[in-house]
């Protein structure tokens, strides 16, 4: 949900406490996205001792002008489309889980 926010707050130009950016003025989290798509962002990362993979959604609508409303809606409902812990000899098969989510996105969405 971070990377939404940080984007809200760039189209708002607005800072959030919960947004720690680095000296180029760049949201730190963003180092660990691996994958992106118009409607959807890849994550992967270390967490208690684990490694974390994740597909989130992303909010696609801040030039409509009731974006505000239609944000709020969006965090409301907002899901992780899939959400992995993973130890290392899980990790190995990660490649085709990702391949094959976006394969199968956009072959509905074509």
């Amino acid at each position: 949900m971070l990377f939404n926010d940080y984007h809200k707050c760039i189209h708002e130009d607005k800072k959030d406490a919960n947004i720690i950016l680095n000296g180029k003025g760049e949201w730190i989290g963003e180092k660990y996205c691996c994958f992106n798509s118009i409607n959807y962002a890849s994550w992967l990362f270390k967490h208690n001792g684990m490694i974390v993979f994740k597909v989130t959604p992303l909010f696609t609508n801040f030039e409509k002008d009731d974006y505000k409303k239609r944000y709020t809606e969006f965090k409301r409902n907002y899901k992780d489309v899939i959400s992995l812990k993973l130890d290392a000899f899980t990790l190995k098969g990660i490649g085709d889980k990702v391949l094959k989510f976006y394969q199968d996105h956009y072959k509905s969405h074509s």
